[in-house]
């Protein structure tokens, strides 16, 4: 519905609509959904104690002046993570058992590389590994992207904030792995 430039009333009720339709989408969301999106979260699960132990070797660190805070990275991880488990979804939704075997395979193995990290710089004090892995993380995350867009391109353009994320991560990683 068209509303001119001057009929607030006309406005409001298309806004409304709209918010009704939202709530009708989320109340209509398909829940095989579920496991995928939460899925990546199972890494944090190993992750969050190692951490934990390990925050005064991490304090101790020289790390580059463009480092998050730390506070940024449960938030950040957890939209991530949200992100691309929906992806996987989309994919493994939209594509025949055939066409979804390899993306997801990639994104299993990805998934796997992803969720070493933590015990590896974090537990182990394996800095230079620590950077093979996020590199790996990373090319494992553009083909993520790269494999899901023919199936579902909207998987793929969320896949993208991740990838983006990766490369500043390798960027944190590599430059702490140089200062230790």
């Amino acid at each position: 519905m068209a509303c001119s430039g001057s009929d607030l009333s006309c406005h409001r009720r298309v806004n409304w609509e709209r918010q009704c339709t939202y709530i009708v989408k989320f109340r209509s969301m398909d829940y095989r959904a579920i496991p995928f999106i939460v899925t990546p979260f199972i890494g944090s699960l190993n992750a969050a104690p190692i951490v934990q132990r390990n925050m005064g070797w991490y304090d101790s660190l020289k790390r580059p002046s463009f480092a998050p805070p730390k506070w940024v990275f449960g938030p950040l991880w957890s939209a991530m993570y949200a992100t691309m488990g929906t992806a996987s979804y989309l994919v493994w939704r939209d594509a025949d058992l055939g066409q979804a075997r390899l993306p997801l395979a990639v994104y299993g193995a990805h998934l796997l590389l992803n969720w070493s990290w933590t015990p590896v710089f974090f537990g182990a004090h394996k800095i230079n590994a620590s950077v093979a892995i996020v590199l790996s993380t990373l090319g494992g995350a553009i083909a993520c992207a790269v494999l899901f867009r023919p199936v579902n391109e909207l998987a793929s353009n969320m896949m993208l904030p991740y990838v983006a994320w990766l490369m500043f991560a390798s960027a944190v990683n590599i430059r702490t792995a140089m200062l230790n």
